[in-house]
């Protein structure tokens, strides 16, 4: 499992918070092993969500692979 550099080290932040779908722009529910999300990706993803970003928005970009998470193996 995971044991270093968890969510519970990052200090608080407050902002609006932005999840980039990449795999769902792309018609996915995950994108596949090695993938390279590109910028273009996410200038797709935001233009399908219809979402424009804002300075000091936190962005999250939704790859699918988190339904791995807890085989840090298949995760990485």
């Amino acid at each position: 499992g995971w044991k270093v550099a968890g969510a519970e080290k990052i200090p608080p932040l407050i902002a609006r918070g932005v999840m980039i779908d990449v795999a769902g722009a792309k018609g996915l529910e995950a994108l596949p092993d090695l993938y390279r999300v590109t910028r273009q990706d996410l200038v797709e993803a935001l233009e399908r969500q219809r979402v424009k970003l804002e300075l000091g928005d936190i962005v999250l970009i939704r790859t699918g692979r988190m339904k791995l998470y807890d085989d840090a193996d298949a995760y990485m």
